[in-house]
């Protein structure tokens, strides 16, 4: 993650004259930081919910070694920054770009908390 950070475009302190792009996202008005965490919330936990699907198929195996796959797909937070570079490519910005690098951050962030909950599925998966 470290490597796709740094190679980011440099996007800031671009005068947008200068550049003779206009973005309609970029020319939204910045929510307040309260909306802006509401919204981080809930792109967070509807990406994580979307990533639980193994859990619904793979009948044959049990179902907290299902949720342990399914949580460990959290973490997926490369296609995030894709989707970041995809957004920058086009000039896409504002709230709509604040709130994914900030979900993305949040997963990243999570990422140990994910991995021991992983664990911990697995172990009582392998016991029992």
């Amino acid at each position: 993650m470290f490597l796709v950070g740094m190679s980011m475009p440099y996007f800031m302190g671009v005068a947008e004259n200068h550049s003779g792009i206009h973005s309609l996202t970029g020319s939204q008005p910045m929510m307040s930081w309260e909306m802006i965490l509401f919204h981080v919330l809930v792109v967070s936990l509807l990406s994580n919910i979307g990533k639980l699907c193994p859990v619904f198929f793979y009948r044959n195996r049990k179902l907290r070694e299902r949720l342990a796959l399914s949580i460990g797909m959290f973490t997926r937070g490369e296609v995030g920054a894709g989707i970041i570079f995809i957004a920058l490519g086009y000039h896409l910005g504002g709230p709509a770009l604040v709130i994914s690098v900030l979900t993305l951050v949040l997963n990243l962030i999570l990422t140990g908390i994910f991995v021991v909950w992983v664990k911990k599925l697995a172990l009582i998966s392998y016991r029992g």
